[in-house]
């Protein structure tokens, strides 16, 4: 319902009234959707590091930092996030999320080989992602690969005509290749 507000200070009571370290756990990580989704990046990193205290190896959590450092932007966070996403990707290899994260990261960073061998690995976990076929678009459009660029833009819009990502991808490739007409 987006009462993001209202989210945060219900899980706050639960987390008064909660005994395992589990319960709290899941608690906490709704109080940092929410945060997130409010752009309170700041205080959804603080909390995520007052988890990280409770267990510092939490693959999950570690993640969850991670991805929050690539969404506030700030340079100095990305080789550590980076770091933290190798990590968590080497010991939940399926999970195609932090697959996609990482090789966003990747991208980021100019690591456009690296970053296409995780997109793709993305593809083989779960075919129908589109963010990750957008990515590796976005990543063709980078190498000046116009080919790859339409196809793989071609393959969100047979999907999804009106994925505006999809559609720009496929604009811009085609008026590289001097298409303007189409």
């Amino acid at each position: 319902l987006r009462d993001y507000d209202r989210s945060i200070k219900t899980r706050e009571l639960g987390l008064a009234q909660a005994k395992n370290e589990a319960t709290k756990k899941t608690l906490r990580k709704g109080i940092v959707e929410a945060l997130t989704a409010q752009n309170k990046i700041t205080e959804a990193q603080n909390m995520v590091e007052a988890m990280l205290k409770v267990d510092p190896k939490d693959p999950e959590v570690i993640a969850i930092r991670a991805h929050l450092w690539l969404l506030g932007g700030k340079p100095e966070n990305l080789n550590a996030a980076l770091a933290d996403l190798q990590s968590v990707v080497s010991k939940l290899p399926e999970n195609f999320v932090l697959r996609f994260d990482l090789g966003n990261a990747l991208m980021i960073r100019g690591d456009l080989d690296a970053a296409k061998v995780q997109l793709l690995e993305v593809l083989k976990l779960k075919p129908d992602f589109f963010p990750a076929r957008n990515a590796l678009a976005q990543l063709s459009i980078q190498k000046q690969d116009w080919t790859s660029a339409l196809q793989l833009s071609g393959e969100v819009l047979s999907v999804a005509p009106g994925n505006l990502f999809g559609r720009l991808i496929r604009s811009h490739a085609l008026m590289a290749q001097n298409n303007r007409a189409e």
